[in-house]
């Protein structure tokens, strides 16, 4: 969706990697009150990023907000076609937990409560989760023929 708004403009882009990252579970890390599988550090970045966007149209947040895990957040990349990149948005630490999991209530491990921290870095958008870019360049190439 990126490419399909800017053309030859830049944006940002980010990856929301909390499991389970199902639709919509990334709103209550910006709007908050924070989800069991977020932590306050976390939280605390997300809504910093979102609101440097907002205030200032870059998303790049202070060091020390961002914690030792979110330095990729401190100088956020721009996206574009000549450079894909994306800060992927992922904790570690924690406890596991097993149970469903969302609205669907699927069965799941994820990690929660206290020592989560940040896990930022800076991914290729293209190539992530095993090509997804070509995936997309697919869909797009076959989108016209593809009833609805």
């Amino acid at each position: 969706m990126a490419e399909a708004y800017t053309g030859d403009r830049s944006s940002y882009h980010y990856q929301y990697s909390i499991p389970v990252a199902q639709h919509g579970a990334d709103v209550s890390g910006y709007f908050g009150p924070a989800a069991p599988t977020q932590g306050p550090e976390f939280e605390r970045a997300f809504m910093s990023i979102w609101g440097q966007f907002v205030v200032n149209s870059n998303p790049s947040i202070p060091s020390n907000i961002a914690g030792a895990g979110g330095q990729a957040a401190v100088n956020y990349p721009r996206f574009n076609v000549w450079n894909p990149v994306q800060v992927n948005l992922n904790q570690t630490g924690g406890h596991e937990v097993y149970g469903p999991i969302g609205v669907n209530g699927i069965n799941a491990t994820v990690y929660q409560g206290p020592g989560l921290t940040n896990d930022f870095e800076v991914v290729n958008a293209y190539d992530w989760e095993g090509g997804r870019g070509y995936r997309c360049d697919f869909w797009r190439a076959v989108a016209k023929i593809v009833p609805e």
